[in-house]
């Protein structure tokens, strides 16, 4: 109502409930939500990152951490860390020399070039596989023995390296894979052995495997010096 003048309608007033009209005037002008890309790493903000698909490693990913080629894992972790120290918010030494949205986008380079390098960089302590190795597994026609000079062979890993990470003494390792049982150690020992090495060189059941080494042990052997 104006200066006492009573409001009149132009025209009708819809009867039309109001959740009928949302329904069928919304759907005219909505536009799509837009989605987060596919790999985006929300720790910044959340504390929690999203699984990414991993590429191949760059050569430019190794410079990036002052990495030679082939460096193990134990490096890798030490060159991230001096790194990301070094361009973190709160460092003093390249405070001045970078923006915040310059510091976030190298940040985000480093952290994707560390993690296509975990993929080739093997931790301590691994034998590395070759793509040549074969299947860890036995064929018909090839003994546990065999097996394990077959994979040991591909992955040119020596008797030297096998004793410096099992412990285990050259000499006790060439008489296991020529089944010289007159040179091995009681079962018990040599079961343990054997689990060993199948773990060292990727056998999917090391168990088994010493299961059927030792089934091949003639009846009445008597055992060596460890």
């Amino acid at each position: 109502m104006t200066l006492g003048v009573p409001w009149r309608p132009s025209a009708p007033l819809t009867t039309t409930p109001w959740w009928v009209l949302r329904c069928s005037s919304v759907g005219r002008w909505r536009r799509p939500i837009p989605r987060p890309p596919s790999c985006v790493n929300f720790a910044p903000c959340t504390g929690i990152s999203r699984s990414c698909p991993v590429s191949e490693p760059r050569d430019a990913d190794w410079a990036l951490l002052h990495l030679a080629p082939g460096a193990s894992r134990e490096e890798l972790e030490h060159a991230y860390q001096r790194r990301r120290a070094l361009y973190d918010p709160g460092s003093l030494a390249t405070y001045s020399l970078l923006s915040d949205e310059e510091r976030r986008a190298f940040l985000e380079t480093l952290e994707a070039a560390y993690r296509r390098l975990l993929t080739v960089c093997p931790p301590a302590g691994a034998v590395p596989r070759s793509a040549a190795s074969g299947p860890a597994v036995e064929t018909s026609s090839e003994t546990p023995a065999v097996l394990l000079r077959r994979l040991r062979e591909a992955q040119g890993v020596s008797f030297a390296t096998i004793a410096a990470r099992t412990k285990i003494r050259p000499p006790i390792l060439e008489a296991l894979e020529a089944e010289d049982w007159a040179k091995l150690p009681a079962p018990v020992y040599l079961r343990a052995f054997v689990v060993q090495i199948g773990r060292l060189l990727g056998v999917p059941d090391p168990e088994g495997l010493a299961r059927r080494y030792l089934a091949r042990r003639p009846a009445g052997t008597e055992a060596g010096r460890r």
